[in-house]
């Protein structure tokens, strides 16, 4: 997890105007997939050693996705794309070359098998949606006849996880990092890709902060009842 000193930039910082949406926001606007003025230059950033395009069902919150790190962080590499708006054919095999969607399918097959086939993998395809709605972006046109593969099992640090749904069900931002150290691994040239969960780790803390100040006030007035939440999370 990253240390957090390095978060310590971004301490007693106030909110500041969207320079393209106008609204006010903290670290970064989520509508606009952008950080606020002078944010970029006290955060780190990551050139990727793939492509990632997230396609993000409406539905999910922008305020709530962690797919938008990944666009803060590695933007060079990243697009996100709305489910219900115009997407490329990523089926297109010339334009999009070993390209493959994160979909753990009958057919999904393990990242590093897919690399003994076919070599490294070029671009990376993410559904940014919940497990209720994610068929519905699968069965897009754009993206039918994509070799779909799956990561190793892991277990989410995600603070909020889909209700009925084990640990083993992965933030976005999460198996995006884990795909991409994967691919690498596979392919012979090891890459940490830890940089991405920089955003996802600082909201954790924050998160882990917040039910420790709670769990002393409980203490304190045997007032057990209380439930947390944590306001803006994103950056709003």
């Amino acid at each position: 997890m990253t240390s957090l000193r390095a978060y310590e930039n971004l301490n007693g910082l106030l909110k500041i105007t969207c320079d393209s949406c106008g609204k006010k926001r903290l670290y970064f606007c989520y509508d606009c997939h952008k950080y606020v003025s002078g944010m970029d230059q006290k955060v780190p950033s990551i050139e990727l050693p793939v492509s990632v395009e997230i396609i993000k069902h409406p539905a999910e919150k922008n305020s709530k996705s962690t797919a938008i790190h990944c666009k803060l962080l590695a933007p060079n590499q990243t697009r996100i794309f709305d489910s219900k708006g115009d997407i490329p054919y990523f089926n297109n095999s010339k334009q999009f070359p070993n390209t493959v969607l994160v979909y753990p399918d009958t057919s999904a097959i393990s990242i590093a098998e897919y690399v003994k086939e076919n070599g490294p993998i070029q671009t990376y395809i993410f559904l940014d949606a919940t497990w209720q709605t994610v068929k519905e972006i699968k069965r897009k046109k754009e993206l039918r006849g994509i070799p779909t593969v799956m990561l190793r099992t892991y277990e989410t640090e995600y603070w909020r996880p889909q209700n009925g749904l084990s640990n083993k069900y992965l933030a976005t931002i999460e198996a995006i990092r884990y795909a991409i150290e994967e691919n690498a691994d596979a392919s012979g040239t090891p890459f940490n890709a830890e940089t991405l969960l920089f955003w996802f780790y600082y909201f954790r803390q924050m998160v882990d902060q917040n039910l420790c100040n709670k769990h002393i006030a409980n203490d304190n007035t045997n007032n057990i009842t209380e439930t947390v939440t944590i306001k803006d999370e994103n950056g709003g």
